[in-house]
């Protein structure tokens, strides 16, 4: 039976594991506050950053996390003093996507969850039931 520390530093490494890819498929260097959502929330990262590159952005990237069952991602504050508002806009609204797309997966499988769950890990039914199962 695996424990629970064995099982937590599994997903650290799972999750650690897709962070290095997003970072490395985009060229982005280590965020500066860390970088650690679950490996189920790969695909509307991914898909998030590609949609933020193509708007423009920089790549400066403070943080990426789970926070509250939400996607919060932070850019950094190094877009030159001239950049466009309305690039601004564009890329807090593609960010606004990746959050909702994210909302309703689990962020350990990808699979469904509830979206109004607010605290926790951000998980479905069966991965809640087997991270339990560890108590």
């Amino acid at each position: 039976m695996t424990t629970r520390e064995e099982k937590l530093q599994t997903y650290r490494d799972i999750s650690k594991a897709a962070a290095e890819m997003i970072l490395k498929k985009f060229d982005i260097l280590e965020p500066r506050c860390g970088f650690s959502t679950g490996p189920g929330w790969v695909r509307p990262i991914e898909k998030c950053f590609e949609k933020m590159i193509a708007a423009g952005w920089n790549k400066d990237l403070a943080q990426v996390k789970q926070k509250f069952c939400q996607l919060r991602i932070y850019i950094g504050d190094r877009l030159p003093p001239e950049t466009d508002p309305e690039m601004r806009e564009t890329l807090g609204k593609i960010m606004d996507e990746a959050v909702i797309a994210c909302s309703v997966l689990c962020e350990s499988c990808g699979g469904a969850r509830d979206p109004e769950q607010n605290w926790g890990p951000a998980y479905c039914e069966g991965c809640k039931k087997d991270w339990e199962s560890t108590r």
